[in-house]
C-alpha cells in the first residue's frame, strides 16, 4: 500500500468514526490496530495538506477533522509521536490564522460558513494540543515568545494582549528562551509592582499593580492554559515566601500586603468573584465619601463665600448634558465692527480652596471626578462642586474668564486677555436646548443672537484643530449634537491657545501631551526586522504595524511636545477644573505666571511642582480607568 492509499484509507475511517455513531468504536478499533507511527504521520499529512489547500469559495467536506483531533490523543502515546504533532502543528497553526485573515470582506453565506468552521477547527486543535502536552510548557518560536513579551512588559496594553492570546490561543503557556513560564513572570512582576507600590507610606504608583493582576487574571483563568498541581503549587510558595519576607511597621502597608497577596491567592485558589463598590473602592484607593473634617471645611467654604458680587455685565449661558453633576464652563459671545468678542468662563476652584489645604490635597490624590453606572464620585464635595464653584444662573461665582477677539472674515486673533472675575450665568441649558432653540428661534433676541453667533464662530474654531481618524474614533465624536460640537470647538480652542501661550513664552505650564514615542516606534520596528530575518510570519507583522500606528493614551507633563491626535503643537486642560486636577494646576499656573508678577525661583519652584503633580497623575490615570470599567459592571450590592 503507497502513502497515499495509506492516507487515504486513515481519512475514510475518520470520516466513519465521525459519521457512524452506531459503529463508531468498531472504526476506533480498527484505526487503533494499524501501525501508530505511521497512523499518526498520514493524520497529520492530510490535515495539514487540506489547510494548505483550503480555499473559501470550496465547498470540500472537512469535518473528518474533529474525528481527527478526538483521536490523536489516543494514538499518541510516546515522545517521538508527541514531538511529531508539536513541530507539525505550530505550522498547521500558523496557516490556519492566515486563513482567518484572508477572510473575503464581503463573505457570502458560503464562505461565513467556512469561516466559522475553521474558527472551530482552530479550537478543537488548541484543545487537542492540551490533552497531548497538558503537564508540557509550550516552547514556542522566538518571534511569539518576544512579541508577546513586548506586549506585556513594554507595551502594556491588556486589550493587544487579549487580541494576541484570540490568534495564537496556546501562547498563555509559552516559556522564554530560558525555560521561565510566562505566568511566572506575570506573577514576578505583580509582586515587584507591590513592593513599588507599598514604598510609601502614603502609597506609591497603583496603575501597574493593577494591570499585571489584570493579565495574571486574564491568563490563568484562560481555558487554554496548562497547568498541573505542582504548577499551582509552586505559586502559592512563591506568594507565601514573599509575605513570609515583608513586614511593614506600618499598619496600612501591612493591611495592603494582605490584600494584593490575597487577590493572587484567591485567583490560585478559584475563589475569584465579582466584587462589590466597597471592594473597589479599597482596591483601588477610591474614596467615594468625604471624611468629616473635609466635609466640614467644605460647608465654611460654602458659607463664607455665599454672597458674592459681580460686576460683569455680559450674557453668559451654560450648555451640559441633561444629567450634568459639575457646571464648570460657560460661554458668552457678541459681534460689533467685524469682529467676534468669545467669552469662554470657567469656574475657578482655587479662589475658594488653598493650596495644601485638606480639600486640595483630597482632589489632589483622586485626581479628578469618577462616573459610574448610579453615581458620581466627585473631585471635590458635591456642596462646592455641584452647587458653590459651579456657573449658576442663581448665585455668582468666582471664574477665569479667557476673552478672544477673533475677526468675522479671517479667522485671525486680534486680542487676547485673562480675567479674573466673579459673574453670575444668565441661564442654565443643555445640549438639548440649543438644538431646539437654534432650528426653532427663542422669543429672546439677545439669546437667539448668541446661538447664531455661538454656530458661526464654531465654524472659525473648528479650523484651529483636525482630529486624526483614529483620535475621532476613540472618542466617539461622529454624532455629536450641534450644541455639543459648538462647545467643544470652544473648549479646544481654548486649551490650545492658552497653553501656545506658556509654551511661546517660556512659562511653567500643565501641558495635555499627545505623541508616539520616536523610541517605541524604534523597538517596534528593530522587533519587526528580528522577525522578518527569522521567519516572516506575517501575522504578527500585522499586529505590530497596527500597534505602531495606533497613538498611545495622551499624558500631562511640563514638557510640551504637541498633541498629534488634534494635530495642534500645544495642548492643556483648562476648561474642567471641577472635574480633573490637571485644569486647576492650569488655572494656577495663569495665577501666578500671567495675572501675577513672578521672578526666576517662582519659575524653578513651579515648575518642579508641576512634575511632580504630572507624576502622580499620569500613574493614577490607568487604573481609574479599570475601576470605572468594573465598577460600571458589577452585580454585588454596595457595601
Amino acid at each position: 500500500m503507497t502513502n497515499e492509499e495509506y492516507e487515504e484509507k486513515v481519512k475514510n475511517l475518520l470520516f466513519y468514526i465521525k459519521y457512524n455513531p452506531e459503529c463508531n468504536d468498531e472504526y476506533k478499533e480498527e484505526l487503533l490496530s494499524l501501525n501508530k507511527n505511521k497512523t499518526v504521520s498520514s493524520m497529520i499529512n492530510i490535515f495539514k495538506k487540506d489547510m494548505e489547500e483550503f480555499d473559501y469559495d470550496d465547498n470540500n467536506d472537512l469535518t473528518y477533522i474533529f474525528a481527527l483531533l478526538d483521536m490523536l490523543p489516543i494514538i499518541s502515546n510516546n515522545t517521538y509521536l508527541d514531538n511529531l504533532i508539536a513541530n507539525n502543528f505550530n505550522d498547521i497553526h500558523h496557516r490556519i490564522t492566515d486563513i482567518i485573515h484572508i477572510k473575503p470582506s464581503n463573505a457570502n453565506k458560503n464562505q461565513e460558513a467556512r469561516y466559522r468552521l475553521i474558527l472551530n477547527i482552530l479550537d478543537k486543535m488548541e484543545e487537542t494540543s492540551l490533552k497531548i502536552f497538558y503537564y508540557i510548557p509550550k516552547d514556542y518560536e522566538p518571534n511569539q515568545e518576544e512579541y508577546l513579551d513586548y506586549l506585556i512588559f513594554k507595551n502594556k496594553n491588556i486589550d493587544f494582549i487579549k487580541e494576541a492570546i484570540t490568534i495564537f490561543p496556546y501562547i498563555v503557556n509559552n516559556v522564554d528562551n530560558k525555560g521561565n513560564r510566562l505566568i511566572f513572570k506575570i506573577l514576578k512582576n505583580y509582586l515587584n509592582s507591590l513592593d513599588i507600590y507599598l514604598s510609601s507610606i502614603n502609597l506609591g504608583p497603583i496603575d501597574d499593580l493593577i494591570y499585571y493582576l489584570n493579565v495574571f487574571k486574564l491568563f490563568y483563568n484562560n481555558d487554554k492554559i496548562a497547568l498541573s498541581d505542582k504548577d499551582k503549587k509552586e505559586m502559592l510558595n512563591i506568594l507565601k515566601k514573599y509575605i513570609n519576607n515583608k513586614n511593614y511597621q506600618v499598619n496600612r502597608l501591612n493591611e495592603k500586603l494582605t490584600y494584593f497577596t490575597n487577590q493572587i491567592f484567591f485567583i490560585i485558589t478559584g475563589n475569584d468573584n465579582n466584587k462589590t463598590l466597597s471592594d473597589l473602592n479599597y482596591k483601588y484607593e477610591v474614596h467615594d465619601r468625604f471624611k468629616e473634617a473635609q466635609e466640614s471645611d467644605a460647608k465654611r467654604i460654602y458659607i463664607s463665600n455665599s454672597n458674592l458680587i459681580s460686576k460683569n455685565k455680559r450674557d453668559i449661558y451654560t450648555f451640559d448634558g441633561e444629567d450634568a453633576c459639575e457646571i464648570d464652563d460657560g460661554l458668552s459671545i457678541t459681534k460689533e465692527d467685524g469682529y467676534y468678542r468669545l467669552g469662554i468662563h470657567i469656574a475657578n476652584p482655587n479662589r475658594y480652596i488653598k493650596e495644601a489645604s485638606i480639600l486640595d490635597t483630597e482632589a489632589r490624590r483622586r485626581t479628578r471626578s469618577l462616573y459610574l453606572k448610579d453615581q458620581v464620585i466627585p473631585m471635590y464635595p458635591l456642596l462646592l462642586s455641584k452647587d458653590l464653584m459651579g456657573i449658576s444662573d442663581k448665585k455668582n461665582s468666582y471664574v477665569m474668564s479667557f476673552y478672544y477677539d477673533i475677526d468675522e472674515i479671517t479667522g485671525e486673533l486680534i486680542n487676547f486677555e485673562i480675567k479674573d472675575e466673579i459673574i453670575k450665568a444668565k441661564k442654565n441649558l443643555t445640549y438639548n436646548d440649543f438644538n431646539n432653540d437654534v432650528i426653532h428661534g427663542s422669543d429672546d433676541i439677545e439669546y437667539y443672537d448668541t446661538l447664531v453667533n455661538l454656530c458661526n464662530i464654531s465654524k472659525i474654531l473648528e479650523k484651529s484643530y483636525s482630529e486624526t481618524d483614529t483620535y475621532k474614533s476613540l472618542h466617539n465624536d461622529d454624532n455629536i449634537s450641534l450644541g455639543t460640537k459648538v462647545v467643544a470647538d470652544a473648549m479646544i480652542y481654548s486649551n490650545h491657545y492658552v497653553a501656545k501661550y506658556f509654551q511661546e513664552h517660556e512659562l511653567p505650564y500643565i501641558y495635555r501631551c499627545h505623541k508616539v514615542n520616536p523610541n517605541t516606534i524604534k523597538e517596534i520596528e528593530d522587533l519587526e526586522e528580528k522577525i522578518k530575518l527569522r521567519n516572516n510570519n506575517t501575522t504578527i507583522i500585522k499586529e505590530l504595524d497596527m500597534i505602531k500606528n495606533i497613538y498611545p493614551k495622551a499624558y500631562y507633563s511640563s514638557n510640551n511636545v504637541g498633541h498629534d491626535g488634534l494635530r495642534v503643537d500645544a495642548y492643556s486642560h483648562v476648561t474642567s477644573p471641577l472635574r480633573r486636577y490637571a485644569d486647576d494646576i492650569a488655572l494656577r499656573c495663569i495665577d501666578r505666571f500671567y495675572l501675577n508678577k513672578f521672578n526666576i525661583e517662582d519659575k524653578k519652584r513651579y515648575q518642579e511642582y508641576i512634575d511632580i503633580i504630572c507624576d502622580e497623575i499620569n500613574s493614577r490615570r490607568r487604573s481609574l480607568d479599570e475601576y470605572e470599567a468594573e465598577a460600571y459592571t458589577r452585580t454585588n450590592s454596595t457595601h
